[in-house]
């Protein structure tokens, strides 16, 4: 009886990766590449939703700080960890990978 629900576990637990991918994929097509519905034909600095601006990264962010060096460890949610491989050559924040750090590892820095 209880591999019938084995396999359904299975096929839920496929799916879910199947909508977290394609979840991953509409945020890097939207907020990373800003190719959203409506944006096709815009100039390049124009190919953002309407409202937003482009400013300086220090005006959006809080706590920037050269950290200890170490790279903390991978966290499943609390804040966000970039590093300098989260920098393209063209000085564009690249947000595909964006990582995670515990609270503690934070305070700790």
């Amino acid at each position: 009886m209880l591999s019938a629900y084995d396999g359904l576990v299975e096929n839920n637990l496929s799916r879910i990766g199947i909508l977290e991918e394609m979840a991953r994929a509409i945020y890097q097509e939207w907020f990373v590449d800003f190719r959203f519905p409506g944006a096709t034909g815009l100039a390049s600095q124009e190919s953002m939703p309407s409202g937003w601006t482009r400013v300086p990264i220090g005006e959006v962010y809080d706590g920037l700080f050269d950290g200890p060096h170490a790279t903390p460890p991978v966290a499943i949610e609390g804040p966000v960890f970039l590093g300098i491989g989260n920098i393209t050559e063209s000085g564009r924040l690249d947000l595909s990978s964006v990582r995670h750090i515990d609270e503690d590892d934070l305070s700790a820095s």
